[in-house]
């Protein structure tokens, strides 16, 4: 090793302590930039410590932590749900059982997503009110698009390939990654709650929501179309009688889109667009069958370790009759996933802890008019997003995104508790 590096790393980890004391917020953009970036060098390169490996993002987030509490604009207890406390200790349970176990850096591997669900916290404990998180929402919104621009470009044209993730994905994947796709679903979620014709920029939100549709649609990833199908119907339930009325006339222009690239050749699945859509509900198809299978292992495995779950680190096995082989893969069911890892009694704080969300979330809405009414149906309908799509994919354990979904939650608690310091109660 060059004599240099343990003078740079000093050199930088100064600079990024100096940001969480002087410059905290610069570390929450940073974070976000570091996500979005088509590369990922920034973001999921590996940097090794000793025989483990981290992504390059996971340094910044005990900084973040770090700042959020010497910057805090309330007690900690008030930003931390007990059922989330409950739950990342059945994860910290499993880790030391996977430690003990022998599995090493595998369950480190494993519990390392779980380390971004403080950022849940994080937000309500640094942001005194949500309207000083609109920067932050407006930096997601504009790189996350301008990114996807680029990844699009460069996967349809052969150029640039040194800035995209992966290059097999021009002739293997989708037409844009599951994360990139996702990523762009609650942009059209959030901007398409709030969008009212009178408001400024309303031609702008218009495009971006336009946009930001298609990219979810032409991705082809079935668990993202699903969340977005029942975050509209949601949104029908709830949202405003002008409201629904765009929602009906961009539907119809929505429809009359696909008609158009119904011919679009969808690379990973073999097909065109049009021949992708009947598929959305297939059990048969492709990788719904392979999920059905690892559903059905995991619940086995659940069923032999019930109480506190299998140990961090070993991985599910199941057979693949298509390809006639023992395949150990994700399983693609949040809930299945985490009651696995964490058993029943952490499956119970997980799911009591989105209950209280979804619930709490509801009660805003239904008490709340005007512009808070709205924000809240945005993140509202982004959290029933998360929820759908994780039934079908992971999305809340997953490394390259995981921190974008606690960050919602974390919006979310910050509204909530924003509600209740208003009313004099007790917040959370």
């Amino acid at each position: 090793m060059s004599p240099f590096v343990p003078v740079i790393v000093a050199i930088g980890g100064l600079i990024a302590l100096w940001m969480a004391i002087r410059r905290p917020l610069w570390l929450f953009y940073f974070l976000i930039f570091v996500l979005l970036e088509p590369s990922r060098y920034l973001s999921l390169s590996n940097i090794s410590l000793g025989s483990f490996s981290i992504k390059g993002y996971e340094i910044f987030l005990p900084l973040i932590y770090f700042a959020a509490y010497k910057h805090r604009k309330r007690a900690v207890r008030d930003c931390v749900p007990i059922f989330m406390l409950l739950f990342f200790l059945m994860t910290v349970v499993s880790l030391l059982h996977g430690l003990k176990s022998g599995y090493g850096a595998g369950a480190f591997n494993y519990f390392r997503p779980y380390a971004s669900m403080w950022i849940a916290a994080a937000v309500p404990l640094f942001f005194k009110t949500s309207d000083e998180t609109e920067g932050l929402m407006r930096f997601f919104t504009v790189w996350a698009t301008i990114f996807i621009i680029i990844e699009m470009v460069a996967l349809q044209t052969g150029l640039g390939y040194s800035f995209v993730y992966s290059p097999i994905r021009a002739t293997y994947s989708s037409l844009l990654s599951d994360t990139s796709c996702s990523n762009m679903a609650f942009i059209f979620i959030y901007l398409f709650s709030m969008f009212d014709l009178e408001m400024k920029h309303a031609f702008l939100y218009l495009v971006l929501i336009g946009f930001s549709f298609i990219c979810t649609v032409v991705s082809s990833a079935r668990a993202v179309w699903l969340g977005m199908l029942v975050s509209i119907v949601g949104f029908f339930a709830l949202g405003r009688v002008r409201s629904k009325i765009y929602l009906t006339l961009f539907s119809i222009l929505g429809i009359i889109a696909l008609f158009f690239l119904g011919s679009l050749y969808i690379a990973r699945y073999d097909m065109t667009l049009a021949e992708r859509l009947p598929t959305l509900f297939s059990a048969k198809e492709g990788t719904g069958h392979w999920r059905i299978m690892a559903w059905q292992q995991t619940l086995e495995d659940i069923k032999s370790h019930p109480l506190i779950g299998w140990p961090m680190g070993n991985e599910p096995l199941f057979y693949v009759e298509s390809s006639g082989i023992f395949c150990t893969n994700a399983t693609h069911n949040e809930f299945l996933k985490i009651a696995r890892y964490t058993g029943l009694v952490g499956l119970f704080f997980f799911l009591c802890l989105m209950a209280q969300t979804l619930i709490n979330g509801f009660r805003y809405i239904v008490n709340s008019t005007g512009e808070d009414q709205r924000k809240m149906l945005a993140l509202f309908l982004c959290v029933v997003y998360i929820l759908v799509t994780s039934t079908f994919s992971q999305r809340i354990t997953s490394i390259d995104i995981c921190p974008f979904i606690w960050g919602i939650f974390g919006l979310v608690y910050l509204r909530l508790i924003e509600e209740k310091e208003r009313k004099g109660g007790q917040a959370l």
